[in-house]
């Protein structure tokens, strides 16, 4: 049985687009409170982990696109908790009642506490630790710091879209605000980039085969999967 679905329509959608690239846009409205900016950074969170979710829910029996969505999944989730932090931190009366209601939530979460070192090392960062040796991944799953079942790795993601949404609707007028600084100029829009169809990516990246294999033609049985390279 599928879970309940929120109620309660929360995103920042003025277009597809947008939703993809929100974030980076969101450090030039310095008349944001500090309660704004986390209310509109959950929102940009949401915005990527509801489509991961439903596609994850679809595809529930495809095991690498499950490997690969969980993985994405977990680096929100870390996103999520890093901005819950400074969130909590600001002592601000207003969130107070938001971090207490939210707290179900946030805390099932944090009964892994590796997910930030699994986040930051092998996840998001090329698999080297700060220290630039490379990450031992049964370091970062042992002792259950870190979850590694597919159902648990959807939970978390959804115990933080219950918590944004928590936040959002509880201080609504305060996110509204903010969505007003953000967006008083009306939508923006950003132009699409690089090549626009799967027929010029097939040429593209045959070009680029072709261009390699004329350095090394041996490694066309590398690429075939006939040999294993040396």
């Amino acid at each position: 049985m599928s879970p309940p679905r929120l109620a309660y329509s929360l995103t920042i959608r003025p277009s597809g687009r947008l939703r993809r690239r929100l974030t980076p846009a969101l450090g030039g409205y310095v008349a944001l409170t500090k309660v704004q900016e986390s209310l509109m950074v959950f929102a940009a969170l949401k915005n990527q982990l509801e489509p991961a979710l439903k596609v994850i829910k679809r595809h529930r029996s495809e095991d690498d696109l499950k490997f690969t969505v969980t993985n994405y999944l977990l680096i929100l989730v870390s996103s999520f908790l890093d901005e819950w932090r400074r969130f909590k931190a600001l002592n601000d009366a207003s969130v107070s009642k938001t971090i207490l209601a939210a707290d179900p939530a946030v805390e099932r979460i944090q009964q892994w506490p590796g997910i930030y070192e699994l986040r930051s090392s092998a996840l998001a960062h090329g698999f080297r630790k700060k220290d630039r040796s490379l990450v031992c991944m049964g370091d970062l799953y042992d002792q259950d710091v870190a979850p590694t079942a597919y159902a648990e790795q959807i939970l978390l993601a959804e115990c933080a879209v219950y918590a944004i949404a928590t936040a959002i609707c509880q201080l609504h007028d305060i996110y509204q605000g903010g969505l007003s600084q953000v967006y008083g100029s009306g939508p923006h829009h950003v132009s699409d980039c690089g090549i626009q169809t799967m027929e010029a990516f097939e040429q593209e990246i045959l070009a680029i085969r072709r261009a390699i294999t004329s350095i090394d033609p041996g490694l066309e049985a590398c690429f075939n999967g006939t040999r294993v390279a040396p």
